[in-house]
């Protein structure tokens, strides 16, 4: 058996329903549900470099071979400076809270809780892909592209609320 373990998986979505996931966050900015940015950095992997990911284990994945598909991170705030560049027509929130105030927010958001705040905000996240590099032969989107090229669909599609 081989898996295949992807972070947060962004990319063009095939429907509305594929928004629920990974591009939620995206979503939230697109939609400006939030006024503001938290410090968080995120590991991005674009959703073609997963199904290629998946193809490859098949034939060239170790037994019992785990692997990470992580094309690199960007913090909360540079994603949504780059929506916004390459999306100036929208109203996408660019400033970020300060750490300690972003902890405050935790405490009444519905889906965090403190102690996840505590872990994760402020802090760098950093995920080894080399093993799905060297055993599968991957080569990764940049986190950007697979940014960027998640939003014209939604656009099109006119999937914003």
């Amino acid at each position: 058996m081989v898996t295949i373990n992807p972070c947060v998986v962004l990319g063009p979505p095939l429907s509305k329903r594929h928004l629920d996931g990974s591009p939620s966050f995206v979503m939230t900015l697109l939609n400006r549900e939030i006024p503001a940015v938290v410090p968080m950095h995120i590991s991005i992997v674009d959703v073609r470099d997963v199904a290629e990911a998946h193809v490859r284990a098949l034939t060239k994945g170790d037994n019992a071979g785990r692997y990470l598909v992580v094309s690199g991170q960007m913090w909360f705030r540079d994603i949504a400076k780059s929506l916004k560049k390459a999306n100036p027509d929208l109203r996408i929130p660019t400033m970020q809270l300060p750490y300690f105030l972003s902890l405050l927010v935790a405490i009444f958001h519905p889906k965090i809780n403190l102690s996840w705040a505590r872990t994760h905000l402020g802090r760098r996240l950093f995920w080894d892909a080399s093993p799905a590099e060297r055993d599968l032969g991957m080569e990764w989107m940049s986190p950007e592209q697979s940014l960027l090229e998640t939003v014209p669909p939604i656009l099109k599609n006119e999937w914003l609320v």
